[in-house]
């Protein structure tokens, strides 16, 4: 009988019956992307969320090396803070909606995160999931590389001092006229 059993179990792999659940996990690491430094826009859902806990998708994100980060932005501008991945974080902005800068992992699974949200005095504080749409990823165009933000520092520094050496040339001709 536990001939029987032991050959019963030989077709399965052991980490099977140790609970490795390393092959359950779903999504996409950063680094499974490809995808080069920049800035790009993706689709982001929110699930298990309060009545009226929107987020506005498509939403911009960050690559840096092998960080992403993706600037979320709430629908409402009530968030106090967020939490996510055991961090507190604060708002960037109150313009409009409240956004968010927060660290992301892996892509195409549910990422749970908790928000505080103060409407009209009263706080609420409720977990929900964020789930980021890996197959919707668009690049914007834009770079965040050192030597091209340097570039357009110079660039925006000589014109603007050729605009005023060009304003100087005009008011010295206009003072020998006089």
């Amino acid at each position: 009988m536990l001939a029987a059993a032991v050959m019963l179990m030989l077709p399965f792999p052991l980490t099977a019956l140790a609970g490795d659940t390393a092959g359950d996990v779903k999504g996409r690491r950063v680094s499974d992307l490809g995808l080069d430094d920049g800035i790009y826009t993706m689709n982001v859902t929110v699930t298990d969320a309060p009545i009226g806990w929107e987020v506005v998708s498509p939403c911009r994100f960050q690559i840096k090396g092998s960080q992403l980060i993706v600037l979320l932005e709430w629908e409402s501008s009530s968030y106090e803070y967020m939490i996510a991945g055991g961090q507190k974080i604060e708002p960037e902005k109150r313009e409009g909606g409240s956004k968010f800068k927060i660290p992301v992992a892996m892509l195409d699974t549910e990422m749970e995160v908790t928000a505080v949200k103060n409407e009209l005095g009263i706080v609420s504080k409720s977990a929900c999931r964020l789930v980021f749409d890996s197959s919707s990823i668009e690049s914007t165009g834009r770079s965040v590389s050192k030597d091209a933000a340097m570039a357009s520092a110079g660039f925006s520094f000589f014109g603007v001092m050729a605009i005023a050496a060009m304003v100087l040339v005009y008011l010295h001709r206009k003072m020998k006229e006089y």
